[in-house]
């Protein structure tokens, strides 16, 4: 199969001239990843192409079932703009709990235009049930057509913008997922600890309540009660803390700034 050496890319929220490239498995956050990308290829004189963004981890309902989340069809050459768009870009939404999900362009070639005996969507939202999709079995059907010729994909995983996903694209209550681990054996508490972190073994014998709390008092300081929180800053450590700080305090402003332990709270 002789490759298009397909690249698509996402133009950046904070920078419109800078884009964020796909590549094969890199990581990339969904609020990055909301506008529909630019995809570039190199194609064959007379020759169409029929470009699919398909999610193998995130149905719902059936585990051996995918999700479409772009299809555009009978491309003249690579002017994806000029092509039959069967489905919207519909943004991704990897599930609270869920873990990391994978997001695959594909790029099939065929000789003539097609009609791929899909039915467009249609309502103005996209439908999830509409969107339900198969790879395999959309190539096994029409493989006498097409011809796989280009492939690319990201990972990403849950955040804030995916709940804005499900509210306001979807018009669904957003569900999510807990992962409860089993209880952690906690030694006696020693007075004199040796080689242990301060702040991290003290952590270790307060009480959620308490450490909920904290957070929450954080949550509240540094956000606004009716406004979106802002997103998280790219470069979270670029910028040193202010005035001298003692090292176990340093510690938990790196981890609040990384979102570790349980300042990851802070994005919820």
């Amino acid at each position: 199969m002789e490759s298009a050496k397909e690249r698509v890319g996402y133009t950046d929220l904070e920078d419109s001239e800078m884009i964020q490239p796909v590549y094969y498995g890199n990581l990339m956050a969904p609020a990055e990843v909301r506008s529909c990308p630019e995809v570039f290829y190199k194609s064959k004189e007379g020759k169409f192409y029929t470009l699919c963004l398909v999610a193998p981890d995130s149905h719902l309902e059936e585990n051996n079932q995918e999700y479409l989340h772009w299809m555009v069809t009978n491309i003249p050459g690579n002017a994806v703009d000029q092509g039959d768009v069967l489905y919207k870009y519909m943004p991704v939404f990897p599930v609270h709990g869920t873990g990391t999900h994978r997001y695959v362009f594909l790029l099939y070639q065929h000789d003539a235009r097609l009609d791929l005996s899909i039915k467009p969507e249609t309502t103005d939202s996209p439908n999830l049930n509409e969107r339900t999709f198969n790879t395999q079995q959309f190539y096994i059907n029409h493989m006498s057509s097409i011809t796989p010729v280009g492939l690319c994909f990201y990972q990403a995983e849950w955040d804030r913008s995916v709940r804005d996903t499900f509210h306001k694209v979807l018009d669904m209550e957003e569900p999510r997922f807990e992962f409860l681990p089993p209880s952690e054996y906690i030694p006696k508490q020693k007075i004199w600890p040796e080689w242990e972190s301060f702040n991290k073994y003290m952590d270790t014998y307060r009480e959620k309540k308490e450490i909920g709390e904290q957070v929450l008092k954080e949550k509240l300081k540094t956000g606004h009660p009716f406004k979106p929180r802002s997103p998280r800053p790219r470069y979270p450590l670029i910028f040193k803390p202010k005035g001298k700080m003692a090292t176990w305090l340093l510690i938990q402003e790196h981890e609040k700034r990384l979102r570790k332990s349980y300042w990851k709270a802070l994005d919820d």
